[in-house]
């Protein structure tokens, strides 16, 4: 049953990038999980201080924060380190503990100017910190690698992004990622954003899908509040339903 469901989505997912250069320019990024081919650009830097929840029947994991860093080099390379401090509440059994650092570089090889699509490829590491937390069940054992690439066009009053990736994953089986965000400027401080993300193992036998909805609201000229709330609509085998929400700020400069 899993597999023509998986195949369904993955059609879905596929036409919609096929039409992107036809509809309009993205605004990926925190708060969504899908990301954009924008970068800070030169000699500036991006930071967002999220807090997350994410809740099922058997577990409800905090993120108090999570610190993203990024900066530019050039106009079209961004680096990247993000990390946070996790709360798991499992079982009425609390832990707290560093969670894992990612490390990423964005290079965007082609700018929306020039071709009136944006496209960037995205290599990043995620690794364990020196602490125990994956002795703890906090994060997993070992090493992942991300090798997305993402896409956009600005075209009229709507924004659009997609991104299509894969993890390559050291205890446990690799897999594909993929998200579709819209966006709209209601007004000049007020976007309001919204995504559907998946994810599915490697032989497209199982996957997940979620939603996100939220906005971003420009409290200051260099400030920028982020907020979104979601859940699951779809699960892998064995997993409860996920309902998730973060608040947070992003400060540029």
């Amino acid at each position: 049953m899993c597999a023509p469901r998986s195949s369904f989505t993955w059609l879905i997912f596929l036409a919609a990038l096929a039409l992107l250069p036809a509809w309009a320019g993205a605004q990926g990024g925190p708060p969504l999980l899908t990301d954009d081919p924008g970068t800070p650009g030169n000699r500036h830097w991006e930071i967002n201080l999220g807090f997350t929840v994410e809740h099922t029947r058997a577990e409800t994991l905090l993120e108090i924060p999570r610190v993203d860093f990024n900066y530019g080099l050039g106009n079209h390379i961004q680096l990247k380190f993000e990390i946070p401090w996790l709360r798991l509440d499992e079982h009425a059994e609390v832990k707290n503990g560093l969670g894992n650092s990612v490390f990423g570089v964005k290079w965007r090889m082609l700018g929306e100017k020039k071709r009136g699509i944006s496209i960037s490829a995205y290599p990043q590491v995620e690794f364990n910190n020196p602490t125990s937390s994956a002795n703890r069940g906090l994060v997993e054992k070992g090493t992942q690698f991300l090798l997305p690439v993402e896409m956009s066009r600005r075209v009229g009053p709507i924004e659009v992004d997609g991104e299509i990736g894969y993890r390559f994953i050291q205890n446990r089986p690799d897999e594909w990622f993929y998200g579709l965000a819209l966006g709209h400027q209601f007004t000049q401080r007020l976007e309001v954003i919204g995504e559907l993300h998946g994810t599915s193992v490697r032989n497209f036998t199982a996957d997940q899908l979620v939603y996100n909805i939220g906005g971003r609201f420009k409290v200051a000229h260099k400030l920028v509040l982020l907020f979104a709330g979601g859940r699951s609509i779809r699960d892998l085998p064995d997993e409860h339903r996920r309902v998730f929400a973060s608040v947070g700020l992003r400060l540029n400069f």
